[in-house]
């Protein structure tokens, strides 16, 4: 682009700032600050400052090299977005030498630079969770630093070191800051001031213990890693600081390098990059860096990443002679919408700037005064039906495209759930959340093929498969495979033993068990990616369903981004690096690992802005976009805005540390919610249930609507707006009569499809006679046949005479009464067990699949654990009864950890070479023996299953209550105990009075006993949490056992009338043992 015309577009853009913009571009003369509120044009000023710079003087600019100027963006897209509008103003040429990029990006860099100058090996690579864990447990286990906490197990005590040297790594804090911090505290707690306060040095004292072992396995971890070339995250910034603060090289050339530099959305950074900022533009250097950081700590939203959201006060104390401009001119919303946001915010605890308020921009394009309205449902279940009719409602006065509209949540399992109940009244919808490849069908058998292929009984794995296409078995026939495999040994290869003598009775099986002995005499030879590309070739997995174009093309990118993750890992896997190494390496990454996304790219990104769609998103995923409309959904404590449920701490390390002051979550909330707001520029609409009791403090919901209402808040009736959409108020939990209609036809449609590719692969065999291939003809007509009656029925909503089809004409009459195919009620009596009866209220469909038809779930090795550890104590406590009914000693101690070796066995087999299971499960044992037991009390039972009659208001039924101990106190009262392994929570360290555990014990408890019912029951329940040594208690006259009933009542009654009905939880996690059924089952 020639000079003139850099120097005309950049006029332009200069004219056309306001002032307090122009002021900020044109700042010269140190450090600036620029507060930028919502609206306010932060990236125009931004984009117009680095042209300034860069621009020629003769049109108009500075001059300045583009090299020289850094301009730091939050994200890469942000990034790219910032480089294209800089092509606009000084041309793809100076824009591109340009370095505009992302903090991390920058450190990396650097250090591929001068990594050498810190000895770091020049093939380096990132280290993944699965790699970071093996290194911890290696160094606790060599540190002896697992002993005191063995019951937490290897992994736990791993999880927690990360946790540490996670915290340490976000905020800058290295290895030697850590230890020099514990020894610094060490002095002091040695010398205290005579009058300092003793509790205060004991809780002081305490965190050192803590925290000084956590340091040295941090150091120790550093110093290996790095030696290996291995890499985290944090150190695109840390290691990069190191260079520059450690090496005089590296620091004189990367600031001669850098004489300008520009930082975006400064209030998300993390005290480790506001650091890194520091060592590139010290504050105390012989000129005044020009650094110009823009930032509103009223938009903080990303403590849980661990962004500082006190980032702006950090940067004052860093460079504190700095320029502050504020920028509150608000060119998007309306002035309502304004006046909304700026009373919420106002109340938040901590800001920067507390008079900081923003307004309606001079020559704003704003549609004044804009509309705030309030509508208040009944229940949460109305929320996505009401969502689609306040939209449907405006689309029908205004006409505006869907894209118009942005739904925005708090969490993305309510966008789940309301983008579902969208595209039920056939609303188009862009989601924020791309699905990510493990969410796909098709790895997921992949998945199911590795397991089996590497553990051939690996029951779960071989009914999934055994379900899904080809093979296709129903879940009856697919559950009876699986009890024959659960009847045979573990010797006889378990589950695919029973799938061998099943091939007699199923065609599709016998293909499947050839299919599985090719391809695991493949796997034996190769390593782990070539059998998975082998297992996606062998076992079609991008062929065996018949899907449109556009589900194709997601199920082959899923497949190939599985395979991607597995190249990736292959260098990464233990010897000899087959599939079970593979699978091991697998299980041992984050579960944010698991996704399969090799990179955070697609898992909150915004969505697609060439598409027509309302946009369904988290309030995170929202911010920098603005839409016509905005409805805020579910406006209540709890489960919306604000939610009490917290990001899971980072460990909180010391405040002097660090000089991180712990985040306020209710703060945290607030600014979500202010972003969330702040998206609308004509209509914000606030959704919320009603309630009937006063409303709780911090209620984002009653600020606005009752203690400080904006101007001309328009309160919406519901009835009106379903009348207006043309939505009916009895359509069910959201769903439209016709979107449901409509929805079970599309299912139908599918099995048809399947139904048909199915026929045709059992076609594809060399061993077909005339009578097997004229039944595939018939099944591929009558599959034709159903396709064509349902597309009718479909799209016409009727069966005319000559598409007559059995099972559509079935469909039909079952729309027609609307009466949902249920599967079949359970037979009285019931047997009931709080297993059944907590599965069933966590999930009916999971409860049917896994009680019912007696198909298996995951187990984890926590259960593993937990189970051996139950095993270890029911032989020891049960000796120890005999003991004392027959005046022989007790066992001690030594006779428990004998046990546990029996149980556990050799190193290796059921225990890895480090021992580290055996060491948490004898640990777990102790715990109940040392901590919990009771000496002066009598073991009465152990282990013990009691069955007694349990009368309903849903009938007669019996109840079954295994219960691990029964003692007898040395006063005479009984005492329930229940032992508990995994992580302590509050429902287990405070039972509440209808705890359905303890309820169900304790009537188990009087019956046994025969105890009569008017008796009161004398003694106590116990949780025994063993990995702690504590217990959760609750005194047996407390117990609420009526509530207690009543959630049995209704879970029988559900059981009765064939209520299995999938979880909301379940369908949004994808959980395959309940989608094992078909939907509409």
């Amino acid at each position: 682009m020639p000079a003139s015309g850099v120097g005309d577009t950049l006029h332009e853009a200069l004219a056309g700032l306001s002032d307090d913009q122009a002021r900020a571009v044109r700042h010269e003369g140190g450090p600036a600050l620029v507060i930028a509120g919502p609206g306010a044009g932060k990236t125009r000023v931004i984009v117009t400052r680095v042209a300034r710079l860069v621009a020629p003087a003769d049109a108009g600019g500075l001059g300045a090299d583009p090299e020289s100027v850094l301009a730091l963006a939050f994200t890469n897209k942000s990034a790219g977005e910032m480089r294209d509008r800089l092509v606009g103003l000084v041309g793809p040429s100076r824009a591109a030498r340009v370095r505009v990029q992302t903090c991390n990006a920058f450190g990396r860099g650097v250090i591929r630079r001068f990594g050498d100058l810190a000895g770091l090996p020049a093939d380096s690579t990132l280290m993944d969770s699965a790699q970071r864990r093996r290194l911890l447990r290696e160094i606790l286990v060599d540190h002896g630093a697992f002993r005191d906490r063995a019951a937490e197990g290897l992994d736990a005590a791993a999880d927690r070191a990360w946790a540490c040297i996670d915290a340490c790594t976000t905020d800058g804090v290295s290895p030697r800051d850590a230890l020099a911090w514990c020894d610094a505290e060490t002095a002091a707690l040695s010398s205290p001031d005579p009058g300092a306060d003793a509790r205060a040095a004991d809780a002081r004292r305490a965190r050192l213990e803590e925290f000084r072992p956590l340091a040295e396995v941090y150091a120790e971890f550093d110093a290996r890693r790095l030696a290996a070339g291995l890499l985290l995250f944090d150190d695109d910034v840390n290691l990069a600081a190191r260079l520059i603060r450690e090496h005089d090289l590296c620091r004189a050339i990367l600031r001669d390098e850098t004489r300008h530099i520009v930082v975006d959305e400064f209030q998300d950074w993390s005290p480790a990059q506001i650091a890194l900022l520091s060592l590139l533009a010290p504050a105390d250097a012989a000129r005044p860096p020009d650094l110009f950081v823009v930032g509103d700590d009223d938009q903080a939203i990303y403590a849980f990443r661990g962004a500082d959201d006190r980032a702006l006060e950090r940067f004052a104390r860093a460079w504190p002679d700095h320029a502050e401009i504020l920028l509150t001119g608000n060119y998007r919303s309306g002035e309502r919408i304004i006046a909304a946001s700026n009373a919420m915010i106002a109340r938040a605890g901590e800001r920067y700037r507390p008079d900081k308020s923003i307004r309606v921009a001079d020559g704003s394009a704003a549609e004044q005064p804009g509309a705030v309205e309030a509508l208040e449902l009944p229940s949460r279940a109305d929320l996505p039906r009401a969502v689609a009719a306040l939209i449907l409602a405006d689309r029908a006065g205004t006409g505006r495209a869907w894209s118009d509209y942005a739904v925005i949540v708090r969490t993305h399992d309510r966008a789940d759930e309301i983008a579902l109940g969208l595209a039920a009244y056939d609303a188009p919808v862009r989601s924020s959340r791309t699905p990510a490849p493990i969410d796909d069908a098709a790895v997921k058998d992949l998945f199911a093929w590795a397991r089996l292929l590497a553990d051939p009984g690996h029951t779960p794995s071989l009914q999934r498969l055994l379900v899904r296409p080809p093979v296709s078995l129903d879940p009856d026939a697919a559950a009876d495979v699986v009890r024959g495999a659960r009847a045979r040994p573990r010797t006889d290869a378990g589950a695919l033993g029973a799938a061998r003598a099943a091939a007699e009775r199923h065609p599709a099986v016998a293909d499947f068990v050839a299919r599985y002995d090719a391809l695991a005499r493949f796997a034996a030879e190769h390593d782990a990616l070539a059998a998975l590309r082998r297992i996606v070739d062998d076992a079609r997995l991008l062929h065996v369903e018949a899907l449109d174009a556009e589900s194709r093309a997601r199920r082959v990118e899923a497949v190939v981004g599985a395979l991607r993750f597995a190249q990736d890992k292959q260098p990464r896997l233990e010897p000899p690096g087959d599939l079970r190494a593979f699978l091991r390496h697998f299980d041992a990454l984050d579960p944010k690992e698991q996704t399969l996304r090799l990179t955070d790219d697609g898992a909150d990104d915004p969505p697609d802005e060439d598409a027509d769609g309302v946009a369904v998103l988290t309030a995170h995923a929202a911010k920098g976009l603005e839409f016509d409309t905005v409805i805020v959904a579910d406006v209540r404590i709890r489960t919306g805005f604000p939610s009490l449920e917290r990001a899971p701490d980072r460990l909180a390390l010391p405040e002097a540390l660090t000089g991180r002051a712990r985040a306020s979550h209710d703060d945290e909330e607030r600014r979500l919610f202010y972003v969330a707001c702040t998206r609308a520029r004509r209509r914000l609409t606030l959704v919320a249930k009603s309630i009937k009791r006063p409303p709780k403090a911090g209620d984002f919901f009653d600020e606005l609507t009752r203690l400080d209402p904006p101007e001309g808040l328009a309160r919406l009736d519901l009835n009106d707006l379903y009348e207006r959409a043309g939505v009916t108020a009895t359509d069910g939990a959201g769903l439209g009569a016709d979107a449901a209609r409509r929805a079970r036809v599309r299912r139908e449609l599918d099995r048809a499809r399947a139904d048909a590719l199915a026929a045709l692969h059992r076609a594809e065999r060399a061993d077909l006679d005339a009578g097997a291939i004229d039944a595939i003809a018939r099944d591929l007509d009558d599959a034709a046949r159903r396709i064509a009656a349902l597309a009718h029925l479909r799209d016409a909503g009727a069966l005319p005479d000559h598409l007559g089809h059995p099972a559509a004409e079935a469909l039909a009459r079952r729309l027609e009464r609307d009466a949902k195919p249920a599967l079949a009620p359970l037979p009285a009596p019931l047997k009931l067990t709080y297993t059944k009866i907590n599965d069933y209220t966590r999930c009916p469909r999971c409860f049917y699949v896994k009680h019912v038809l007696g198909l298996d779930e995951e187990k984890t090795p926590g259960l593993a654990a937990g189970d051996l550890a139950h095993r270890a104590l029911e032989q020891f406590f049960g000796e120890v009864r005999h003991a004392e009914a027959h005046g022989e000693p007790a066992p001690g101690e030594a006779r428990l950890r004998e046990i546990v070796r029996r149980l556990v066995g050799p190193a290796g087999r059921l225990d890895g070479p480090d021992g580290a299971l055996g060491a948490q499960i004898e640990a777990l044992a102790l715990a109940a023996v040392r901590d919990l037991h009771d000496p002066a009390s009598e073991v009465l039972e152990v282990e013990r299953t009691i069955e007694f009659p349990l009368g309903l208001p849903a009938g007669e039924h019996n109840a079954i209550a295994k219960v691990d101990r029964i003692d007898r106190t040395p006063d005479g009262a009984y005492r329930l105990v229940d032992y508990k392994t995994g992580a302590p929570s509050k429902r287990l360290t405070e039972p509440k009075p209808d705890d359905l555990q303890f309820c169900l014990y304790a009537l188990a408890l009087r019956r046994f006993y025969e105890i009569p019912d008017g008796e009161p029951l004398a003694g106590v329940a116990e949780y025994w949490l063993l990995r702690t040594g504590l217990r959760g208690s609750i005194a047996l006259d407390e117990l609420d056992i009526g509530k207690a009933l009543a959630v049995v009542n209704t879970t029988a009654e559900g059981m009765l009338a064939g209520r299995f009905e999938r979880s909301k939880a379940c369908r949004r996690a994808g959980d395959w043992l309940c989608s094992i059924l078909p939907e509409e089952a």
